[in-house]
């Protein structure tokens, strides 16, 4: 149904994103991460989706948020569960990159083939605090969203979301795309530098 994958154009893509989102001196004004409390969003998390109340999260809870589940392999890579402490050290670690904008590729295709024209937008879990804003970019003609920001990231010309953990929703006006992909979305991802080392990019092959 959908997939997450490396792609040979996401991966020139991002280099030049990161690129023009701060990493070299001299760059346009960094954009400012928002404030996040590691131990209180981690917590949070627990409440949210610890449903059996055990102190982790198995396959199972960790299903129920899509961008949780894109990163068991890093959050959980032993497969015991993930507890409430290992989630909070994972977030610290994005307090300490202090990054505000990391540029993120998204390719969507139907059946196969690009779908342009769609927007994508990256929404924060709640567990993350008010803080956190939601960012939206627009597929190209071979599907790429190579511009997905949020109002912060545009206000200062830093394209790009800050690290998080966010649900994915892909729309397109005129198009009855299933519920699956945006209202009752099961699509998400994690936003950091850490996600990087897994893939390069999204890649969502939406099926119908």
């Amino acid at each position: 149904m959908f997939r997450r994958k490396a792609v040979i154009l996401a991966c020139v893509m991002l280099v030049g994103g990161i690129y023009l989102a701060g990493c070299r001196r001299g760059a346009a004004p960094r954009v400012e991460p928002p404030k996040l409390d590691p131990a209180a969003a981690a917590a949070a998390a627990m409440d949210e989706y610890d449903t059996d109340k055990d102190g982790k999260l198995s396959p199972e809870e960790m299903r129920r948020c899509p961008a949780l589940w894109s990163s068991r392999e890093h959050l959980d890579p032993n497969n015991q569960g993930v507890t409430r402490e290992m989630l909070e050290k994972h977030m610290r670690q994005w307090v300490e990159s202090a990054a505000g904008s990391i540029t993120q590729l998204v390719r969507v295709t139907r059946r196969g083939q690009p779908l342009e024209g769609a927007t994508v937008t990256f929404e924060p879990e709640k567990f993350l605090g008010s803080s956190y804003e939601s960012g939206s970019g627009t597929t190209d003609k071979n599907g790429v969203a190579g511009n997905i920001t949020t109002p912060s990231a545009k206000a200062v010309n830093a394209p790009g979301l800050p690290p998080g953990f966010y649900k994915i929703k892909i729309t397109k006006q005129g198009e009855n795309i299933p519920a699956r992909y945006n209202e009752k979305t099961e699509l998400g991802a994690e936003v950091s530098y850490q996600a990087m080392g897994v893939s390069a990019g999204l890649n969502f092959d939406l099926d119908y």
